[in-house]
């Protein structure tokens, strides 16, 4: 089990003081990237990372229609995992046959509403799924309980299945979800809006 932070940002400057603060914690560090399409938010532009100064390994979070076209970029950032959602294609088995034409790891992320049972055929394509515990888009929301239940039921068809849980996760929500079967915990804004991210950091190890 490992904590992931993450950082949501529209201006690249910010992406680098949060990643400055929070850099060498973690084993790997989330960026996400937001189109104003799948979301109405817009984020950084995932080509604007080329540019960061860190020594942790990134990965990322598309929250963005036709994932794709996203994925040369990704493959020349050397980000270690994509994630990218099952609600932004119309054609979710293209998009893994593109997707394995690269090095990073292909993640498939989930909205809350999306039922278990619509991803369950398509998992040994996957080294992860990413539950979402907020509607994606925005930092600070609260966790949608029953998500929990959610990543219960593909604990249980899916042991040795690695399963992410991003947006709502704290201090009151970290211990359900560990034990319901989560192995990465993406924590954004409880842990890189905080005073010391390094201290929260260690903090949230220690409730794992």
């Amino acid at each position: 089990m490992r904590i992931i932070p993450a950082i949501l940002e529209s201006n690249i400057k910010e992406v680098q003081n949060k990643l400055t603060l929070i850099d060498g914690l973690a084993e790997l560090i989330q960026i996400d990237i937001m189109d104003g399409k799948f979301v109405p938010q817009v984020s950084v532009k995932l080509k604007e990372l080329a540019n960061l100064k860190h020594k942790t390994d990134l990965e990322v979070h598309l929250m963005v229609k036709d994932p794709e076209k996203y994925f040369a970029q990704a493959e020349k950032l050397k980000v270690k995992r994509v994630f990218w959602h099952y609600e932004a294609t119309g054609d979710v088995e293209s998009v893994i046959r593109k997707a394995k034409k690269y090095s990073f790891k292909n993640g498939l992320a989930i909205n809350p509403e999306t039922p278990v049972e619509k991803i369950i055929d398509l998992l040994d394509q996957f080294a992860a799924v990413l539950f979402l515990g907020v509607h994606p888009g925005k930092q600070g929301q609260s966790f949608i309980p029953e998500t929990v239940a959610r990543i219960r039921q593909l604990r249980r068809l899916r042991p040795d299945l690695t399963i992410a849980v991003d947006g709502g996760v704290s201090e009151k929500t970290i211990k359900e979800l560990k034990e319901a079967g989560v192995d990465d915990f993406i924590i954004g804004s409880a842990l890189v809006k905080t005073n010391n991210p390094a201290e929260k950091y260690q903090f949230f190890q220690s409730l794992l």
